[in-house]
């Protein structure tokens, strides 16, 4: 999914009344000790305050996780996916004013705003249909006599930081797939952004959400240090995402490594979009425009350099132009500071010799800024590395494939990057050597889709969101049996049925073997069946030697039923009802009959088979079988 070709910078309505935003830890909001400002970069007056946590606020929310796991991990599959397709009907109720939160925080325009949530509302249906997803494996083990099964299971409370840039998508990101997971988790909100992040936690506990599993809280920049490292130090916290700041992502890389603790991160980007000779060059021009422009080339993933090649370079240089002023007027970026980055780039780039082909400087009022093409940037000056993160983007000719891919290579980043070619080999080779998470051909390098799995390489970080997402936010755990025997005789299941004076000797003797086997098959994640057992008296004279049903008929491969060099058996004897169920469930007979005409049940461990009885319920409730 993209955002509309159409971007006006008009905000939505005026403000409302002065409100303070609560920090949610618990279920509850919570106003806390003290708040801080949130102005509106388009008009720079006050929107608004939040709640600023301290250390013991953000420990409060831990707490409040860690208490709410154990309920939230076992809560069935279907239960979550009710809540997650709750929260996203609450978003499409609740869109206008989440959209609006949007413009008055980080001054987008409300085209990006309503894209955010559109897109996060998807998030949380697609992540809905994942929830039960998650599975274990049931690998075939080398020693005899045992067998392993891999659980899949959550990490426990998390840390999830996303950025203002984005706050729905990135914010329903850090915290859909966990929670889905079995996990719980903090969300640290952006001072920038604090009513947003609180708006998805307020969604979430609308839909049901029990109390704990989401927290959310905002603090001041200042107090952001102490915070975090309080937070990724907490034993409590298991694992950590971040999405924002190569430099940024370094620190929190960091403070994880000495915690021992995973993290999942998702940093800058300096995404390149090349251009070939064969080129659709309109369509390029149109999302190169976007990719550079859309919310002030304030994302991650904002074309940054684009590479034409030289037989197209000025036609296309044209077609850009007009794009950019059609679609592109002065924009408002998050706050100074990212003007001032972005006119000391070109400021830079002009004294060493580029080429400005839009824009111009001189004009920037505040926050706001023109979008600015570059033609000519060379490797000497700052902008042919740094990410300017903002509504600057350079024009590079080139003459090879080789020479295109070097120069789109030549970066510490690897997050996103856009290949234009009407020949699918051609771009197909341009995906495979571009070093980057993703490549998308004859489209912009602003795309995050929930079906797609999404991270960066080199210094755009590690790990992944998106349909990779759930396996982020399990840990395995491999369980293996061992079957124990005492004896020789302790290896055959040799069950008597009726009167049998041995009986009572052979039930003390196996009960515990037949249990362990009986648990053993109950848990089995591939058994396309219930383990019911097929009873009846077993004779020669009706089943000869012979296999009614073969395992493959069946569905079941005999080494996912082998476990080991002892048969997995349980066999039932003397209980009647047999031959009506056989009747009514004909695919359900495979035995061997090895016992000889008499009541005398004797399975060896080289036999290797599996019994199916059904009634078993029945059986126990008589006593005509034993564990």
């Amino acid at each position: 999914m993209s955002p509309s070709d159409q971007t006006p910078n008009a905000a939505i309505g005026t403000s409302e009344a002065i409100h303070t935003v609560p920090a949610y830890i618990n279920g509850a909001e919570l106003p806390l000790s003290s708040t801080f400002d949130v102005n509106s970069p388009a008009t720079n007056t006050l929107v608004h305050r939040a709640a600023s946590a301290t250390v013991a606020d953000a420990l409060s929310a831990v707490s409040a996780a860690q208490t709410a796991f154990p309920a939230w991990r076992d809560l069935a599959p279907s239960a979550k996916r009710d809540i997650f397709l709750k929260t996203a009907e609450i978003f499409k109720t609740r869109a206008d004013e989440l959209t609006k939160y949007m413009v008055d925080e980080t001054g987008s325009d409300a085209v990006w705003a309503s894209f955010n949530v559109g897109l996060a509302t998807d998030m949380l249906i697609d992540v809905a249909g994942r929830v039960s997803s998650i599975k274990g494996d049931f690998p075939t083990t080398s020693n005899p006599g045992t067998s392993a099964i891999i659980y899949k299971e959550p990490y426990g409370v998390i840390l999830a930081i996303a950025p203002w840039n984005a706050p729905y998508i990135l914010g329903v990101r850090a915290v859909a797939n966990a929670l889905a997971a079995g996990n719980t988790a903090v969300l640290k909100a952006p001072e920038i952004s604090p009513r947003c992040t609180w708006a998805i936690a307020s969604c979430f506990h609308a839909a049901g959400l029990p109390a704990g599993v989401l927290n959310s809280l905002a603090h001041t920049t200042a107090a952001a240090p102490e915070i975090t490292q309080a937070l990724i130090a907490d034993p409590r916290v298991r694992k950590i995402n971040f999405t924002g700041s190569t430099a940024v992502g370094r620190i929190i890389a960091e403070m994880a490594g000495r915690a021992l603790k995973p993290v999942l991160l998702e940093l800058g980007g300096k995404a390149p979009a090349i251009v070939w000779k064969d080129a659709d060059l309109d369509l390029a021009a149109t999302e190169c425009a976007k990719g550079a422009f859309i919310h002030a080339g304030q994302v991650c993933m904002s074309t940054e350099k684009i590479l034409v090649h030289c037989s197209v370079a000025k036609v296309f240089g044209e077609k850009l132009k007009v794009k950019a002023g059609e679609m592109f007027g002065v924009m408002c970026l998050v706050n100074r500071m990212g003007v001032e980055k972005n006119v000391k780039l070109v400021k830079d780039a002009v004294e060493k010799g580029v080429e400005v082909m839009v824009g111009g400087l001189g004009g920037e009022e505040g926050a706001k800024m023109a979008p600015m093409v570059l033609r000519g940037v060379t490797e000497e000056m700052d902008l042919y590395k740094t990410e300017s993160f903002g509504p600057t983007v350079s024009m590079i000719e080139v003459d090879t494939e080789e020479e295109a891919l070097r120069i789109a290579n030549d970066t510490e980043y690897g997050l996103s990057a856009s290949v234009f070619t009407e020949d699918l080999r051609t771009g197909l080779r341009f995906a495979r050597g571009i070093e980057s998470g993703a490549v998308h051909i004859n489209g912009m390098t602003v795309h995050d889709e929930t079906a797609l799995p999404h991270g960066g390489w080199k210094s755009s970080g590690y790990g992944r969101f998106g349909s990779g997402g759930l396996e982020e936010w399990v840990q395995s755990k491999t369980a293996v049996k061992k079957l124990v025997s005492s004896g020789s005789e302790a290896t055959n299941l040799t069950i008597l049925s009726g009167n049998d004076p041995l009986r009572q000797r052979q039930k003390e003797r196996h009960t515990a073997q037949i249990q362990d086997t009986f648990n053993m098959v109950q848990i089995l994640p591939w058994l396309p069946i219930n383990p019911c057992w097929r009873h009846e008296p077993l004779h020669r004279s009706k089943y000869p030697r012979q296999v009614h049903n073969s395992p493959e008929q069946l569905g079941i491969n005999q080494e996912q039923i082998r476990f080991n060099q002892n048969p997995l058996i349980i066999c039932f004897v003397g209980v009647s009802g047999g031959r009506s169920w056989r009747k009514r469930n004909p695919a359900m007979e495979w035995f061997w009959d090895e016992t000889a005409g008499s009541s005398l049940v004797h399975h060896e461990p080289s036999t290797r088979t599996l019994l199916l009885h059904a009634a078993f319920d029945e059986a126990f409730a008589n006593d005509k079988i034993f564990r």
